[in-house]
């Protein structure tokens, strides 16, 4: 499940915004308006650094899965592991 601000995830709230306003629009976020630039024509020659900040766990998954009738069954379960990451420059050229 992605992060959300607020019940909407930031992902899909860009995605519509980009999809109704083109690679550039503004936003208001803290009570400030942001110029924000998206799509590959207005993000060429742009540049991110940022650092390893640590590592997480996603939720864990059980799965179970049987063949009908042939006494045959298997449980497994799966973790997701993530980097966490920060932001700490993006330039334009």
């Amino acid at each position: 499940m992605p992060a959300s601000i607020g019940g909407i995830c930031p992902a899909r709230f860009f995605a519509r915004a980009y999809r109704e306003h083109g690679p550039v629009f503004r936003i208001k976020l803290f009570n400030k308006t942001h110029t924000v630039l998206a799509g590959a024509d207005a993000l060429s020659g742009t540049s991110v650094t940022g650092k390893i900040v640590g590592t997480t766990k996603g939720p864990k998954i059980n799965g179970f899965t049987y063949k009908a009738k042939k006494h045959q069954s298997r449980r497994y379960g799966h973790r997701q592991k993530y980097t966490l990451v920060e932001i700490v420059s993006i330039t334009k050229s």
